[in-house]
């Protein structure tokens, strides 16, 4: 009798990171699409007021920690040694991102800045470490299906620092238990990442990144965003 089992079929090929990228890039073209300026609140200022008041708890439970322990926690490290590029970050978008530039930058019908959720999803790649190329590469793709407005593209390097210093935060708050409030997510935000058990930066992104790590590479994010030349970055990536 001649064997009838099936044969197995040929393994799909797993989907790859820059696969995914593409994907998620492509769907939050067609989601956000319909956005445009509309006034509402300006968070701005309460944001930066929140993040400073919490850096500069988590650089005293640093500070105190290194007067009483012989050997220093690589996070307190980082954040003793780079709290000035913190509060250069938060100078920065205080300067830069001004209530009528904010009110002027499409949002959806709930009021998020349509730019703000693509930096989430950015920050959600590579272990939450931000990577200009595929920066430049997940704004093309978004920009192929929905073009952005030059005041978004412009604005992105300041809402880059705010989800960087929200990823910060919430390291420092796992690794010093000191109180911070998760920031709240857009609807649709979450609803793309339903699978996730929870709005937490830490719990979307890679499961092996602690929150060492993302204390690491928040900082990392904040020294790069420092240093682009943004002006040779948009003219070379042919995003204006």
């Amino acid at each position: 009798m001649p064997n009838t089992a099936p044969r197995p079929g040929k393994a799909e090929p797993a989907t790859t990171p820059r696969q995914q990228h593409t994907e998620l890039a492509l769907e939050l073209a067609q989601k956000l699409a319909s956005c445009a300026p509309r006034r509402g609140e300006f968070p701005i200022p309460d944001q930066l007021k929140n993040f400073m008041e919490f850096f500069q708890s988590a650089y005293q439970y640093f500070d105190e920690a290194t007067r009483t322990e012989v050997s220093v926690s690589h996070t307190a490290e980082w954040l003793l040694d780079n709290f000035y590029v913190l509060e250069q970050a938060i100078r920065h978008v205080e300067e830069d991102l001004p209530a009528a530039y904010y009110y002027r930058l499409p949002k959806t019908q709930d009021g998020w800045l349509r730019i703000y959720i693509l930096a989430l999803a950015i920050m959600q790649q590579n272990n939450a470490h931000f990577d200009i190329e595929q920066i430049k590469n997940f704004i093309q793709k978004f920009q192929n299906v929905t073009p952005l407005s030059t005041g978004e593209l412009w604005a992105l390097p300041m809402i880059l620092r705010l989800t960087a210093m929200e990823a910060l935060a919430e390291g420092l708050a796992t690794i010093t238990k000191l109180k911070w409030d998760t920031a709240p997510q857009p609807e649709l935000w979450q609803e793309i990442t339903a699978a996730d058990s929870s709005d937490s930066i830490l719990e979307q992104v890679s499961p092996q990144t602690t929150a060492e790590t993302l204390v690491v590479n928040s900082i990392l994010n904040l020294r790069m965003l420092a240093s682009q030349d943004w002006k040779a970055f948009f003219e070379a990536s042919s995003v204006l």
